[in-house]
């Protein structure tokens, strides 16, 4: 198989990728719309961003999301409390928390994509 690469390309290595139909057919729209290949579509789609840069060693993910987590499940019991009338006035300030948590999370899970 190798025998076939030519050497004079720089570009040898292969990667094999699946879609699902949706996909493939918004890809051959738009190959037919460009009249670039699907290989160029996705290689300049990938080059022309910035490289990936992670914030956070995987150690350190996986204990933010797991603290993320743990206080998300304090919040929420607190809330529980909160909103069958345990503790009144203090709705919007965990409500408040919540949310930052929330936001939080996208954050981490955007950059990320996992849970």
């Amino acid at each position: 198989m190798d025998d076939l690469i030519d050497p004079k390309r720089k570009d040898t290595r292969r990667a094999n990728v699946r879609f699902t139909e949706e996909e493939y057919a918004r890809l051959k729209e738009e190959v037919s719309l460009s009249g670039l290949s699907i290989p160029r579509l996705l290689k300049d789609a990938h080059f022309r961003r910035q490289p990936l840069k992670l914030f956070l060693s995987p150690e350190d993910r996986k204990a933010a999301f797991s603290e993320i987590r743990r206080i998300g499940n304090n919040v929420n019991q607190i809330a529980k409390r909160v909103n069958s009338g345990l503790l009144d006035g203090w709705y919007p300030e965990f409500q408040a928390a919540v949310q930052s948590l929330s936001v939080l999370e996208k954050f981490l899970v955007g950059i990320y994509g996992i849970r």
